[in-house]
C-alpha cells in the first residue's frame, strides 16, 4: 500500500510540473506576441 501511494505521489509531482510548464509556454507566448 505504501509503495503504491509513493508511485502515485510521484505521478501527480510530475503532472502537476508539466501543467505549470505548458502553462509558463502559454503565459510567455503572449508576452513574446505584444
Amino acid at each position: 500500500m505504501n509503495r503504491k501511494n509513493d508511485i502515485h505521489g510521484q505521478d501527480k509531482g510530475k503532472e502537476e510540473q508539466v501543467l505549470s510548464l505548458m502553462f509558463r509556454d502559454l503565459l510567455y507566448a503572449q508576452i513574446v506576441r505584444r
